[in-house]
């Protein structure tokens, strides 16, 4: 047990278990949903050719290593090279290193590992979209329901199920919090603010 006392008494203990949770409960929070209107607009597409590029624009970060990703998130937010700086120098703002930022790099986090995975998360809930019955939409249509309505009384309905299923094992995940994402992103400025279990593990 002395393993787990010295972890506990490590002055880093809690602040790394703030940010294992903060970071795990957001992307649960903003990213967990994105997937399941992703996957309902895809189904609403039938030209099968377009429906399928689009497809595989929104898939293809998922086969991006978190290296490669870290490297567009510096293009993009680099002062001097990148978009952001470009964006600064354009508006006449003072450029800010969005990457060395405690309050910027957080949301950093959590929206690159949204636009890394939604798309690959689409699959299951379009597998679930296949079993709806499509006489349900067409006496809907006979009703005078609109898509909107379709969608709220039939097709959230129908996965309602899987989407559950989904949750909970993603909750299973809580402490999983990214560890080759925060590894590629975090730096020795930002390095308390996203500090997680499995970097800090990897340290000692």
């Amino acid at each position: 047990l002395e393993n787990f006392r010295e972890l506990i008494r490590s002055r880093d203990f809690w602040n790394v278990m703030k940010n294992t949770l903060r970071i795990s409960f957001t992307k649960i929070l903003i990213g967990f949903p994105i997937p399941i209107p992703l996957a309902i607009l895809l189904n609403e597409i039938r030209q099968v050719r377009f429906r399928k590029v689009i497809q595989t624009c929104i898939y293809l970060p998922h086969f991006l290593s978190w290296v490669v990703i870290g490297g567009i998130m510096l293009n993009l937010f680099s002062p001097v090279f990148g978009l952001a700086g470009q964006f600064f120098k354009a508006t006449g703002m003072e450029a800010v290193n969005i990457m060395a930022k405690k309050n910027t790099i957080f949301w950093v986090v959590i929206f690159s590992d949204i636009w890394k995975e939604a798309g690959w998360s689409t699959i299951v809930f379009l597998a679930a979209l296949t079993q709806v019955d499509l006489n349900l939409y067409e006496a809907a249509r006979m009703d005078g329901a609109n898509k909107l309505e379709q969608m709220i009384h039939i097709t959230l309905p129908a996965i309602s199920s899987i989407v559950i299923v989904m949750l909970i094992l993603r909750i299973g995940k809580i402490m999983n919090a990214g560890f080759e994402q925060i590894l590629v992103l975090q730096n020795p400025i930002t390095k308390d603010t996203i500090d997680i279990f499995d970097t800090y593990v990897y340290r000692e």
